[in-house]
């Protein structure tokens, strides 16, 4: 372990002072040299976590042509592959997954394209409400898992903007496909004014139609920014959002630590990484900043390095958490799925005499490697290092490479692999490597018009 700790270390110490020297501060335009160095010399260890995220979706979906459930992706699985039923929005993950594997000639073309088409006819097929899709599905029917499942609007949103992802890539029918799907989901509907904020226009959280409704509301800064997008760009104008849901939000302000050179960033109230990144894995933020100038892949870059200092700060507290494994964020834990981990700045921890309080503080410093890997693009000079340590543990590796998750205190490590750990951690190496995905999220024109409709602004150069 010390070994491990030692050689690791050094490797992110010669990384942190050549970026620093190189270019002080880190800034957008410099990051396609820091990133051609690191990739080229870690290529090998990136490649393979690739290549193990693509196997997940490509292995773990229904191939059976003939069923109703074709190309519907489990929505976590095991060494063993037991079945599991089937989330929506890792089936976007997979859709966007296909190009990437084309790319690198993991699949054919012709394999890729068959796939795409009749994954995109199954998703035709399902049913929806106001076009609004189930998260969760039977593998083999379709159909939802539950009668309780709800009509999900942040995963249809993953779904949608993986199936444009794909159409993008392939044009033609596959992208008709895709944008007809678009077409029919009125992203209106699934707003309302909430009350407890002003009566301000925002989304709801979930809809249940057998259970009460609608529950919940997006009110605060989270993972949310991608139905924004998709809202405000909507082929349909009766189903179009407008500005004032992305402005109606509510921001927490960190005015960071001088000392340990963390600067101000706007925060979740529960300090979960994966907010910072889902978004960002389909959109290019990098180039843009929102009507208030606020420039949120920037926000992203301090919000993971905040997360990096935690870890740091807290080496001495647990095993799980030093400079070469950290990041927090919700994850499996020894106790089951647990949304309310993750690191400093946070206002929701769970508190003395909450229901939640007992489990929370046993699974608190549970580690996701999504959560660091997934920061690849913002933060590659810590995130680099985190993999290969992360790679060095027997324990969490496995047939999909790195498993979901692991708690060093009580040497207890996840025997499941998540499709949405997967599919965050393979589209923002894309990104990383070349902006691959980020390349064809630009060329898309509900993008382009999303920008201008929420108030973006291109940077000047």
């Amino acid at each position: 372990m010390k070994k491990f700790k030692s050689f690791f270390s050094a490797i992110l110490a010669t990384i942190l002072i050549f970026t620093l020297s190189a270019c002080n501060l880190l800034k957008t335009s410099q990051i396609p040299d820091v990133r051609n160095l690191l990739w080229t010399e870690h290529e090998e260890a990136l490649l393979k976590e690739m290549k193990s995220c693509f196997d997940f979706f490509w292995e773990m979906a229904n191939s059976e042509e003939d069923s109703p459930g074709y190309g519907l992706i489990q929505t976590r699985t095991n060494d063993n592959k037991i079945s599991w039923s089937s989330s929506i929005a890792v089936v976007g993950f997979g859709l966007a997954a296909i190009p990437i594997g084309i790319e690198k000639g993991w699949i054919s073309y012709e394999e890729g394209f068959k796939r795409v088409t009749g994954t995109l006819e199954t998703i035709k097929n399902l049913k929806r409400v106001q076009g609004f899709f189930y998260h969760f599905l039977n593998m083999e029917t379709g159909v939802q898992s539950a009668e309780d499942t709800e009509v999900s609007v942040i995963d249809t949103a993953i779904m949608i903007f993986g199936a444009l992802i794909a159409g993008q890539y392939f044009g033609g029918d596959v992208y008709i496909k895709a944008y007809d799907i678009y077409s029919g989901i009125n992203w209106k509907w699934y707003t309302d004014k909430n009350p407890s904020m002003n009566n301000n226009i925002q989304f709801r959280m979930g809809y249940r139609p057998n259970a009460g409704g609608f529950s919940g509301w997006w009110n605060r800064y989270s993972e949310q920014f991608i139905m924004y997008f998709l809202g405000a760009g909507a082929p349909n104008p009766d189903y179009r959002i407008g500005k004032e849901l992305f402005d109606g939000f509510s921001r927490e302000y960190y005015e960071g630590y001088p000392d340990k050179n963390i600067e101000p960033f706007y925060f979740n109230s529960f300090g979960k990484l994966f907010i910072h990144q889902y978004s960002h894995a389909f959109i290019d933020f990098r180039d843009i900043v929102d009507a208030d100038g606020v420039d949120w892949f920037e926000n992203s870059v301090r919000a993971s390095k905040a997360a990096y200092q935690y870890a740091v700060d807290k080496k001495n507290e647990t095993k799980n958490l030093h400079e070469l494994s950290w990041g927090l964020t919700a994850c499996t834990t020894e106790k089951g799925y647990n949304g309310k981990i993750g690191s400093e700045p946070r206002k929701m921890t769970p508190k003395p005499g909450d229901s939640e309080y007992e489990k929370y503080q046993a699974v608190k410093y549970t580690v996701a490697p999504t959560a660091s890997l997934s920061s690849i693009a913002f933060t590659p000079e810590l995130s680099i290092p985190a993999l290969l340590y992360f790679q060095s543990l027997p324990q969490l590796n496995g047939i999909f490479g790195l498993k979901a998750s692991y708690n060093a205190d009580s040497n207890w490590y996840s025997p499941d692999y998540l499709g949405i750990d997967k599919g965050a951690t393979l589209l923002m190496f894309a990104n990383f490597e070349n902006g691959f995905i980020w390349k064809l999220s630009n060329n898309l024109q509900f993008v382009q018009e999303a920008i201008e409709r929420l108030g973006f602004t291109y940077k000047k150069m």
